[in-house]
């Protein structure tokens, strides 16, 4: 039932806090993982107590050591480039491919990093509509400004520089994913 809840809070993720999306947005697995724990459970309650005691003790020990280190694996987040904000700023540009090979589209986000309560903003998503407008670099042009460079045009965000959130990004290059 815990990994239920647990799985439910990371696809929601209602704080948008970057642990919970990397630790608990995984449902298949989250659900894969519940359904064989309810039925090892419901097997485990028919079966003799020296079974019972063996096969508990084969779950704890995997329990354990998957959660070990799926808590100590830093995840993977699909970022094709990130960037670190400057002045020891805490907080990262983060660039991940959102669209196809047809209409290439990058979603831009900002981080927070070195905290368990880091947030993670989205910008926008930045489309290159021809071939020469493809995604360059992305780089930060002071604490408060972002700049996502496609080709030979770049976009702009004013970011807050105490805590690292975003503006959306608006204007020509800008649009939902």
């Amino acid at each position: 039932m815990l990994l239920v809840i647990a799985g439910a809070v990371g696809v929601v993720n209602p704080l948008g806090l970057v642990w919970v999306a990397r630790l608990l947005d995984h449902p298949y697995p989250m659900g894969v993982a519940a359904a064989l724990l309810v039925t090892i459970g419901i097997r485990l309650r028919l079966d003799r107590v020296l079974t019972r005691l063996a096969l508990g003790s084969i779950c704890l020990a995997a329990g354990l050591g998957w959660g070990a280190a799926w808590l100590v694996s830093p995840g993977e987040d699909g970022a094709v480039a990130t960037s670190q904000a400057p002045d020891r700023a805490e907080y990262e540009a983060v660039v991940r491919e959102a669209g196809s090979d047809d209409e290439p589209a990058w979603l831009v986000s900002v981080r927070q990093t070195g905290s368990l309560l880091a947030r993670e903003w989205p910008v926008g998503c930045a489309k290159g509509g021809l071939p020469e407008e493809a995604f360059d670099r992305v780089r930060w042009a002071g604490p408060d400004l972002l700049v996502v460079e496609l080709g030979e045009r770049s976009l702009q965000v004013d970011v807050d520089p105490a805590t690292g959130r975003p503006q959306r990004g608006a204007g020509p290059g800008w649009t939902r994913c």
